[in-house]
């Protein structure tokens, strides 16, 4: 049987919808794509996957980092040794709540067919407004070799009550980038998330939820994180090292906490990227895997969620997330010990141990007896 990627499925997708395409032409459905996607966002919540430019560009540009920003996020929740399904698990039930094309959907066969030998049949769920979106993700669903049977069913709503319709329990619910959607079109979607996940979501089930590293829409995702464990709808959720409510919500309206990671762009995505002076070098986004029940296990790490900052002071200042919450991490920029440590290193997603910090007003400080430990590099 075939080794299903993100290389195995773009050649198809290539092959199918993008060849008849010039290059030309592609690159500018692309930036017209990213320009209502991001600023006003013209085209949020709007058919534009029905348009045969724009559904084209979404394939050649958006659908690789998609399907990669997923993988990531399970890539991240195998090496936490958390399982997103049962080992013992033979069927499974995934909605993925606008779907588009099924990159989230696809990448998420790929890891399953890896890592879950014991399953031998899926049922998917793809919900969309566009009808085209979801027959062209079945096809490239129906197209890969997997070792388990699929059964595809296309929901064509934007409405989380049309699926509670279904009375259909999932194993796993899919977000991806589709909250800000549901966010601009109804202000009780927070509501409506949390009833979703109580009555459709499996006991053992998990939530996925991605969203784009935009101040606002990474602002609402952490928002709803901490509504759902406020809810008690959830007991924990990854990339967090902790179930306490983020304070980035409480610290003021220009915060926030995303993820961020480079990655080996296709070529052709890298060709889209250099003809429109688009950065895509790095993946940013912001997300939450979500249990239902908990998986959570005592971590004394912390987690770089922020660049490197420099104050007035001459003090450079990370942001750390440990089992306590989010905290400052500072030292003088001058400061040997703190080069030594490779403090001036540290990446945004680094791991890191921290002993024997200095106590300061702000948070953490570099002293001669501390310690910084890499644990795990981003």
């Amino acid at each position: 049987m075939k080794t299903n990627n993100l290389y195995s499925h773009f050649t198809f997708i290539s092959n199918h919808w993008l060849s008849r395409f010039p290059f030309s032409a592609l690159a500018h459905a692309v930036l017209s794509l990213q320009r209502g996607l991001t600023g006003e966002r013209t085209l949020i919540t709007k058919t534009y996957m029905d348009d045969p430019h724009y559904v084209s560009a979404y394939l050649a540009y958006y659908w690789p980092v998609s399907y990669t920003q997923i993988e990531h996020c399970l890539k991240e929740a195998h090496d936490a040794k958390c399982d997103i399904v049962s080992p013992k698990a033979h069927t499974l039930t995934i909605l993925d709540f606008g779907s588009g094309p099924a990159p989230m959907t696809t990448a998420l066969l790929d890891y399953l067919s890896q890592h879950h030998p014991a399953v031998k049949h899926i049922t998917i769920y793809l919900a969309d407004i566009s009808r085209n979106a979801m027959d062209i993700g079945e096809i490239i669903l129906t197209n890969a070799a997997y070792p388990f049977t699929l059964s595809i069913h296309k929901v064509s709503t934007s409405s989380i009550a049309a699926i509670l319709d279904l009375q259909v329990y999932f194993d796993c619910i899919i977000f991806g980038h589709s909250l800000n959607e549901l966010i601009v079109k109804q202000a009780s979607s927070f509501d409506e998330i949390n009833n979703l996940v109580i009555k459709a979501l499996n006991s053992s089930g998990v939530a996925l939820l991605i969203e784009p590293a935009l101040l606002a829409t990474s602002r609402n995702l952490i928002a709803l994180r901490n509504f759902l464990l406020e809810k008690k709808t959830i007991s924990y959720s990854l990339p967090c090292p902790n179930k306490a409510l983020c304070s980035a919500i409480e610290a003021g309206a220009s915060h926030t906490c995303h993820d961020e990671f480079s990655w080996e762009m296709p070529p052709l995505v890298a060709r889209l990227a250099q003809s429109n002076k688009l950065d895509r070098d790095t993946i940013k986004m912001t997300w939450f895997l979500m249990f239902k029940q908990s998986q959570f296990y005592k971590n004394e790490n912390y987690i770089v969620v922020s660049e490197p900052l420099l104050n007035k002071a001459g003090r450079v200042r990370y942001i750390v997330c440990g089992s306590s919450g989010r905290i400052g991490l500072s030292a003088s920029k001058t400061d040997v010990h703190a080069k030594e440590l490779g403090f001036f290193k540290l990446k945004r997603g680094d791991v890191i141990q921290i002993e024997n910090p200095q106590i300061r007003e702000s948070g953490y400080g570099i002293a001669e007896e501390t310690t910084i430990v890499v644990i795990k590099q981003h």
